[in-house]
């Protein structure tokens, strides 16, 4: 283990010497991250998890404004804006035809990929710029 490590699973840092060395390390990372996070095998787990998700009670869920303005802000910017956006209306069809029921869930899981998306971007950034600190720990 190596002093000084920063806690952040974004930054590209670590706290101990690979045996595999770090680029390779580093190269592994990011295709783990590239590929569970790219939109195609995301929406392919929620399609799946959904597939298998049976919801418990039934409960009312209450539609407000709030809901709608959420569902036309997400609609336009992953089924519109995103280069993934086939992906997401293969969701939204499967969803409504399949497990209308899980519609919101599918909507709100929708929305995380595309926050995790985002985080993703932050972690691949060092290793496409190279990791500071690491030529220090490599020798």
């Amino acid at each position: 283990m190596l002093p000084g490590g920063t806690g952040d699973n974004t930054d590209g840092s670590t706290n101990f010497i690979p045996r595999m060395g770090y680029e390779a390390l580093a190269r592994g990372y990011k295709h783990v991250v590239d590929t569970i996070y790219s939109p195609k095998s995301y929406y392919e787990r929620i399609i799946t998890f959904l597939k298998e998700y049976e919801p418990g009670t039934k409960t009312k869920l209450k539609f407000s404004l709030l809901h709608l303005i959420a569902l036309v802000r997400s609609t336009w910017v992953l089924g519109v804006k995103e280069k993934g956006r086939m992906y997401y209306w293969k969701l939204v069809a499967w969803t409504l035809l399949k497990k209308p029921k899980t519609f919101p869930l599918s909507m709100t899981l929708a929305v995380q990929g595309f926050h995790f998306r985002k985080v993703a971007q932050k972690i691949r950034a060092p290793f496409t710029s190279g990791v500071p600190g690491w030529s220090k720990q490599q020798s």
